[in-house]
């Protein structure tokens, strides 16, 4: 039995929340912009919780692999069966709102090439139908990578791997720039996002001896780090900010998590503790149901934000506020309805496979 981390399913809620709030603006686009509350940072930077999501993922797949050698058939099954048939349900919307009404949720011109790809989730040079699907087709290549890798050889390989793999991923864009190196699709295969994976297994790997620095000091850091990275953004030299954006959303998420690990690792024995708290139950919720909230958010954003929909609530424009959070506390609930219904059978049907398929 694998242990769980609070810790982790918490940072899965930030994540997932920072997301959410940051698309939010789609579920007000019909109010006027002076009636809208820019909240400081979330709404501008709610984006890196993708980011955090990729770094979890990274931690995730090194703790199941620390309990022995991966099985390909059955660690890829698990994968599946945890993100591909909730996929489907939003991205067969999604085709057939834009094939039979013109309702785009996603990429630009949408044929069966296009289409076959999204359901296999097959890497995309443009958004999917879905366009918060394009995450899933860099977290498929890290399970691939996963699978084949760590089967075949060890973690040390697997690390100098996505190194290689990120570390291309993050020049490759400042060579195209200066016009050393003429543009081309690679498939995500050369991409800085294995630099986040990378960040979680090291995070896993090193836990035991990162306890030592505690909670406040890696939250203290993250923030210096965030806020120094956030400047260096405006470097006319824009060629670098794929390497500076990279560098800096990896080293505060990884911040971020040792401070909550740490937190947990010494406090959780404490029955008065943060980690016993109603608050900390309630976002480890969101946090189990974090990808159905990160699915289901986009088209509820997307519906909400039309006009017909303030008309037709006779909504005033200083409601702009109010609408925001009610949409947003809706789908919340929603995602919660999802995870209990549909997502967790899908998980356990993928566990029953898997178990049969290591025998």
């Amino acid at each position: 039995m694998l242990q769980k981390f609070s810790s982790i399913q918490i940072i899965r809620a930030i994540a997932a929340l920072s997301v959410v709030m940051f698309h939010s603006h789609f579920a007000v686009a019909s109010f006027p912009d002076e009636y809208k509350v820019t909240l400081p940072f979330i709404y501008k930077w709610g984006y890196l919780g993708v980011d955090l999501f990729f770094v979890v993922s990274g931690f995730i797949i090194a703790h199941i692999a620390s309990k022995g050698q991966i099985q390909p058939a059955s660690f890829l099954t698990r994968r599946f069966f945890r993100i591909y048939p909730l996929y489907w349900i939003f991205c067969g919307t999604a085709v057939y709102l834009q094939l039979c009404y013109g309702y785009n949720l996603g990429g630009g011109e949408l044929g069966m090439p296009e289409i076959i790809k999204s359901f296999a989730i097959f890497p995309m040079e443009n958004h999917p139908p879905y366009a918060v699907g394009w995450t899933l087709e860099h977290e498929i290549i890290f399970y691939l990578l996963s699978a084949v890798i760590l089967y075949f050889s060890s973690f040390r390989t697997f690390i100098i791997i996505l190194s290689l793999l990120g570390g291309a991923g993050l020049v490759l864009p400042i060579l195209v720039n200066q016009g050393t190196l003429l543009p081309f699709w690679d498939y995500h295969l050369l991409s800085p996002t294995h630099i986040n994976f990378l960040t979680g297994i090291l995070i896993y790997k090193n836990q035991d001896r990162l306890v030592k620095f505690k909670s406040a000091g890696p939250l203290l850091a993250s923030a210096i780090i965030f806020f120094t990275w956030e400047n260096m953004l405006g470097w006319p030299n824009a060629s670098w900010n794929t390497l500076i954006s990279t560098l800096g959303t990896s080293i505060c998420s990884a911040l971020l998590i040792v401070a909550f690990l740490n937190s947990e690792k010494s406090n959780a024995s404490k029955p008065n503790s943060f980690w016993h708290s109603r608050y900390t139950k309630f976002m480890i919720g969101i946090g189990n149901a974090s990808f159905s909230l990160y699915l289901v958010h986009w088209i509820i954003f997307m519906e909400v934000g039309r006009n017909k929909w303030k008309i037709y609530f006779e909504l005033p424009d200083h409601a702009a506020e109010s609408y925001r959070i009610a949409i947003i506390a809706a789908t919340v609930l929603l995602a919660f309805l999802m995870y209990k219904l549909i997502e967790t059978p899908l998980i356990a049907v993928g566990h029953w496979i898997a178990k049969r398929l290591e025998k």
